[in-house]
């Protein structure tokens, strides 16, 4: 499972901060998105929403998948806010053909699936191979080095 933490600001200046008044119509969306996305090739869900200061949402999207652009992945949820059948539609914030200005980061995926003491492992190997490249000593010399050190 891969995590997207997406940034949220509408692309227009004159658009509402995100407050207690809008929150609701975001909320529909999001269960709207849920609900549509789990059917589609590579399942996505939003799992969480933080008003990180008073323009800004935050959004936290879950795929199965690699999302090249995680935030093209929200256009269900943007066509719904759009929509002029859905109550407290947006539709008159679109500023230059979009509603929202976006960007995204991904969560790095190794702290949910290696364990730590795996990772460890790995990043002293890596370690261990960049000293013996800058010494110019070979693996096997400074692991019989590093080994006894560690008996002492």
């Amino acid at each position: 499972m891969r995590k997207y933490k997406i940034s949220i600001q509408f692309a227009d200046p004159n658009a509402p901060d995100f407050d207690d008044k809008i929150m609701p119509v975001f909320d529909n969306a999001i269960s709207n998105y849920n609900t549509k996305s789990l059917i589609a090739k590579n399942p996505k869900k939003i799992t969480e929403k933080v008003i990180v200061d008073p323009r800004t949402l935050q959004l936290t999207l879950e795929s199965n998948g690699e999302l090249p652009f995680p935030s093209k992945a929200l256009r269900l949820f943007s066509a719904y806010l759009v929509n002029p059948e859905t109550e407290g539609a947006l539709n008159n914030y679109i500023y230059g053909k979009q509603l929202f200005k976006m960007s995204s980061e991904e969560f790095p995926e190794e702290s949910e699936t290696k364990p730590a003491a795996a990772a460890s492992k790995e990043i002293d190997s890596m370690r261990i191979k960049a000293i013996s490249l800058m010494l110019s000593a070979s693996e096997d010399t400074l692991r019989k080095v590093i080994g006894l050190f560690e008996e002492v």
